[in-house]
């Protein structure tokens, strides 16, 4: 029995395949709805959620992203930007949200990445970040470059949030699992503590669920403990790039409301 919290694509086609093209016509956008869909179903819903990539927004630049933000206003709750391939740089994006809002899939390896071409992170993002903007891995089938994240890493530009994006593509690789994802984060040079805490407290306060992700006494006693393995392990990130690091973590017991 898991408890599952979703974010409502703020197109109304949703996402009936990973190349469909949701809003490559607004009409698919109704602000009202959403809103009404969301406030009727708060116990499940948590935030507004735009793919933002060129091939799904088609000729609608950053408007997609700017309904979503109005109606995410209206329901005092985040945005989750999908971007990779967006139709401008990321700092367009970072323009329109607000503190709060997620950036997912921070660590592509596409155009309009966090890198410039000297392999630093740009001023925009940095002071996107800074501003509140939450940077989020997002791994997926397709999101997430070993080259970018270490570049960045070397940066002191660690996410705040670790997240797998898993589903049926890529359950059997490259994500598998959550403890993979923070696996490859931890051999990457993000602090252990870090790595908890993105997995943990951060991700609950953002969908502002702070009784989550805590084990506060009198908090709901959702517990994972992982050991720290030491030895050769192979990972693969979303490019197919195959690399062998020395440490992972391994869930050993799960308590779900215990």
């Amino acid at each position: 029995n898991v408890r599952v919290l979703g974010f409502s694509n703020i197109s109304s086609l949703g996402i009936p395949t990973a190349g469909t093209p949701e809003l490559e016509s607004l009409k698919f956008v109704n602000i009202d709805r959403t809103v009404v869909s969301v406030a009727e179903n708060g116990d499940l819903m948590v935030g507004i959620k735009v793919r933002q990539g060129n091939h799904l927004v088609g000729s609608n630049g950053l408007d997609p992203t700017r309904l979503a933000v109005e109606a995410a206003e209206q329901l005092a709750v985040p945005v989750m930007v999908h971007v990779g391939n967006t139709p401008g740089p990321l700092s367009d994006v970072l323009d329109l949200l607000r503190p709060g809002d997620i950036i997912t899939h921070a660590y592509h390896g596409y155009a309009h990445g966090i890198l410039d071409d000297h392999s630093a992170v740009w001023t925009d993002v940095i002071e996107g970040h800074k501003r509140g903007v939450i940077m989020d891995v997002g791994h997926g089938a397709g999101s997430f470059k070993f080259d970018v994240a270490q570049a960045a890493f070397e940066h002191g530009f660690f996410p705040d949030v670790i997240s797998t994006d898993i589903y049926t593509s890529n359950v059997d690789g490259p994500v598998f699992d959550l403890p993979t994802t923070m696996s490859k984060m931890l051999n990457l040079g993000m602090p252990i503590s870090d790595v908890i805490a993105s997995t943990t407290s951060i991700p609950a306060c953002v969908i502002g669920r702070d009784d989550l992700g805590t084990l506060r006494p009198g908090s709901v006693a959702d517990v994972a403990v992982f050991e720290r393995q030491s030895g050769s392990f192979e990972f693969c990130d979303s490019h197919g790039d195959m690399r062998r690091y020395p440490q992972r973590l391994v869930c050993k017991h799960t308590v779900r409301d215990g």
